[in-house]
């Protein structure tokens, strides 16, 4: 049986800077915060924005210039970090601290608007776990992001991808994007962070090759009818089963006693 630890929540600069002590103090025995700030996210220091420079409540479009910008590199940083794992090291812990990569990921809806990042973050995530041969549980038939891939997966081969998977449409319905993508020209992006356009090709090349071999391509430890039933159905209790199912093959996970 696998050993069971504290659960690990990452979060990216600007976003953590709204995780107060208190309420990092009342997660402290069932979570550790994993705080992605913009030096581990690989942007210069001179680009860096001072935290105390930044209301975490205030609209980011109200924000200083760059900040749109750097919370998107780090969102996309912090997403590579998660599937890659990291060391940590602290000044009054003598030894270093491995957080693993992810093992397993479940995907479950997603905006399709409004997001911080280069692309949806649903997107980028589907692409690196395809990428990286991670089992990936996507649970289509609940709407947002989700839905996009997996209708997109579900298609036999050759069928053009939806205009919501390509770079034109998003710029074109995401104001945020072009303002990102002008700042990209004063700033260049730190090595491994995926931009919309790279992002979003790479996401096509990966869905494509997907197709017609979902249950290895996803390595869900499912048969294809399963596969394709996780990916569509509206059931929130036979996805579970599912997913756990698949889980059970792959990873050898037990249910915990109630």
């Amino acid at each position: 049986m696998l050993p069971i630890g504290r659960l690990y929540n990452y979060s990216a600069w600007p976003h953590y800077l709204r995780i107060t002590p208190a309420l990092e103090a009342r997660w402290i025995n069932s979570c550790r915060i994993l705080r992605i700030d913009q030096a581990m996210a690989g942007i210069a220091p001179d680009a860096c924005i001072p935290d105390g420079d930044f209301d975490p409540d205030r609209d980011l479009v109200h924000a200083p210039r760059l900040v749109p910008l750097n919370s998107a590199i780090c969102l996309s940083a912090m997403r590579r970090m998660a599937m890659d794992g990291l060391s940590l090291t602290s000044p009054d812990v003598p030894r270093t601290e491995s957080v693993p990569p992810v093992s397993v990921r479940i995907v479950l809806g997603g905006r399709m608007s409004g997001f911080s990042g280069f692309l949806p973050g649903i997107f980028e995530e589907v692409l690196l776990t395809l990428e990286r041969g991670v089992p990936l549980y996507l649970l289509g038939g609940f709407g947002g992001a989700a839905e996009v891939v997996a209708r997109a997966l579900l298609a036999p081969p050759g069928t053009p991808l939806p205009d919501t998977l390509h770079a034109d449409w998003q710029f074109g319905n995401a104001p945020a994007l072009e303002a990102l993508r002008r700042l990209q020209d004063m700033q260049p992006l730190p090595y491994g962070v995926l931009d919309t356009e790279s992002g979003l090709a790479r996401l096509g090349t990966a869905i494509e090759n997907a197709r017609g071999r979902l249950p290895q391509a996803l390595a869900t430890g499912l048969d294809d009818i399963e596969t394709r039933e996780l990916m569509e159905t509206r059931d929130m209790r036979r996805a579970a089963a599912l997913v756990h199912k698949g889980l059970i093959e792959n990873k050898q996970f037990v249910m915990l006693a109630a």
